[in-house]
């Protein structure tokens, strides 16, 4: 017969844990509590992630060409935190509305109804909306993707 137990964490003891995951050099850690273990799988961001079998060389790009390129890759804005997603209130917003960098492209209401404001990284257009008013949303999940203009990419 297995019992199931619930206990809160405080917002603290979370950051605490999430700190422990994002500084950690790999994705599986094990926390002891008072002679109980608990095994975590964290995920991590494509940049962190092992690197698959190296691509064929690629041919030489002019610098001003590959720096274009980048300033104008679309840019998929993050979650930092988990939470429920609130859009912005008080003008229209989804696909093809102008953002200014720092414009409030939200917030993610976490734990304790602690609100943390997603803002825009750069000038540019929303491409796309990835998640509802009201939607659950995980860390580094993708809440907007934004299309830069001008390279003021952050």
């Amino acid at each position: 017969m297995s019992m199931s137990l619930t206990y809160t964490l405080t917002y603290t003891e979370v950051a605490r844990i999430l700190s422990i995951l994002d500084n950690a050099e790999q994705a599986d850690l094990d926390f002891t509590l008072q002679g109980r273990r608990v095994a975590v799988t964290a995920w991590l961001p494509e940049a962190q992630q092992a690197p698959a079998a190296a691509p064929a060389p690629a041919a030489k790009v002019p610098a001003a060409a590959a720096k274009q390129e980048t300033q104008d890759a679309p840019v998929e804005v993050r979650a930092q935190q988990i939470g429920y997603y609130r859009q912005p209130r008080g003008k229209g917003f989804g696909s093809g509305v102008q953002i200014k960098k720092g414009d409030p492209l939200g917030e993610i209401v976490g734990l304790g109804d602690q609100a943390h404001e997603v803002v825009s990284p750069a000038d540019g257009q929303l491409v796309e909306v990835c998640v509802a008013d009201g939607d659950f949303i995980e860390y580094g999940e993708a809440v907007v993707v934004l299309a830069p203009r001008g390279g003021s990419q952050a």
